[in-house]
């Protein structure tokens, strides 16, 4: 179908210009008035602090404020800005200063001890994952690794469907991956297995073996190297879809503890090859940033939480325990509860932590608003620190979510004993946290000059002990469970 045409000027000729209205309005000019000459004939106007070009010098300077004798105007002296309390209209950006939060006092020994793991990874990188266009330039490993480091933590905080499979089979991914994560990933699981009931072994394990499922660089391995004392021995058997991965935690391991016996395995973990190759059972089964990215790479075969019982029934020794450590996103979390559901619904393995006895867990599927996650102190390596100047980032805390599960019995929790799993709210003159315990989800409300100082300053994640009332309340259509201060009792 044809649209209609647009419509066409009219030709012919123009129709006559309506007659003037008379003369413009004002004072009359003088007899002797000079006619105005057209701008195509004017000279050019001299620049400001200039007269014309002369054949026998340079142009004469005009002084503000005097009418040059050649007849060209003046430019304008601009006049002077009164200055006034107003605001100005652009906004002042002042230096953002970061405040420190309120938490518990940190001792030297808290915080986790990374030894000379830092200065080998810098020395490996620089030895291995040098781009050939820096082998020549003396710029920093920050400055070389930025743009890799900036893709990489993308990929990370994207969907892990647009993470792609293989990643670290990249050489510029694992530079990256080397420098920045494998330091604060190593300090997370030494401070998760600290944390836990896992840790420390029992000191009949000689050698204490260790299954790392979806190692990498061996990275959760290497915590235990550093936790372990020198005179036990260490045997580590890693699996990892990335061979070239394992080789360079191979050779880290080789600098941290030379003693320990290494096995490594490359291939696809979905595949039941690989779990039926490992012989014997092992004491410690670490599986870090796995659940994560269970999807990626294939067709999921199985659910996670089927994966990590088989895994535990069949290749955990009597009295061993398994530490699972995911990132501190809501996605990640709930994967853990997940698998925490499934172990204890279908299986007797005790529950190591975080939680404390509750059944089921009360950050489950029913509150998906909610999720279990810690916080913790550290003192980030030199190259970390340079690296988050490089992209503009600040890793000043450790954010993780964990869960340890034991072939042991089930722990019985200390009365009055919560874990913080909210941070402090105050809200006229009330303090309010979100604690768990035995009891499930507990808010603690107390009035704020009258907060015990282990719950106020209690980092998120932090086991606590915290004395009072229980009672249940309402709060719109919800129902809590209520920590108040004990009420004196009366004589």
């Amino acid at each position: 179908m044809v649209g209609p045409r647009k419509p066409t000027r009219p030709t012919g000729p123009k129709p006559p210009r309506k007659p003037s209205r008379g003369p413009a309005k004002g004072p009359p000019k003088p007899e002797n008035s000079q006619a105005v000459t057209p701008a195509s004939q004017r000279p050019p106007r001299p620049r400001s602090g200039s007269g014309p070009r002369t054949a026998d010098g340079p142009r004469p300077s005009i002084v503000k404020g005097q009418r040059p004798t050649d007849g060209a105007r003046p430019r304008p002296v601009p006049r002077p800005v009164p200055r006034t309390g107003a605001r100005p209209s652009r906004p002042l950006i002042l230096p953002r200063v970061e405040r420190p939060a309120r938490q518990a006092p940190i001792l030297p020994g808290d915080l986790p001890d990374l030894g000379q793991l830092p200065s080998l990874l810098a020395q490996h990188v620089a030895a291995h994952y040098t781009p050939h266009r820096f082998e020549k330039a003396t710029l920093p490993l920050e400055r070389i690794h930025r743009d890799a480091l900036l893709q990489l933590s993308g990929l990370f905080t994207s969907e892990r469907p647009d993470l792609p499979a293989g990643y670290l089979t990249q050489p510029k991914y694992r530079g990256a991956y080397l420098l920045y994560f494998v330091p604060t990933g190593v300090a997370t699981m030494m401070t998760v297995l600290r944390d836990s009931l896992a840790w420390p072994p029992s000191p009949d394990r000689k050698p204490l073996r260790v299954l790392d499922i979806a190692s990498g660089p061996l990275t959760a391995s290497l915590a235990v190297a550093l936790l372990l004392p020198p005179d036990v021995p260490l045997e580590v058997t890693a699996i990892d879809a990335s061979g070239p991965i394992l080789d360079d935690g191979r050779t880290l391991m080789r600098q941290i503890r030379p003693d320990a016996v290494v096995h490594t395995l490359s291939g696809n973990l979905r595949e039941g090859r690989l779990l039926r190759d490992l012989k014997g059972r092992f004491d410690l089964i670490l599986m870090a940033n796995f659940l994560n990215e269970w999807s990626v790479g294939g067709r999921k075969k199985q659910e996670p939480g089927e994966f990590v019982e088989k895994v535990m029934v069949d290749h955990l020794a009597e009295g061993g325990a398994a530490v699972l450590v995911e990132p501190a996103t809501r996605t990640a979390s709930h994967h853990l509860i997940a698998v925490r559901e499934h172990i204890v619904e279908n299986t007797g393995i005790a529950l190591l932590g975080p939680c404390l006895g509750t059944m089921p867990c009360p950050l489950g599927a029913a509150s998906m608003r909610d999720w279990c996650h810690a916080e913790r102190p550290w003192e980030r390596p030199p190259m970390v620190v340079a690296l988050d100047e490089a992209i503009g980032h600040r890793r000043s805390t450790l954010k993780y979510s964990w869960l340890a599960l034991g072939d042991r019995g089930q722990p019985v929790p200390a009365p009055n004993k919560y874990r913080a799993v909210g941070g402090p709210m105050r809200a006229a003159g009330a303090f309010r946290r979100y604690l768990c315990g035995p009891e499930g989800r507990v808010v603690a409300l107390f009035e704020d000059d009258r907060v015990p100082a282990t719950l106020r300053d209690a980092w998120r994640g932090q086991s606590v002990v915290v004395t009072g009332d229980l009672s249940i309340a309402r709060r719109g259509p919800y129902e809590e469970t209520v920590l108040r201060p004990q009420t004196p009792q009366r004589r």
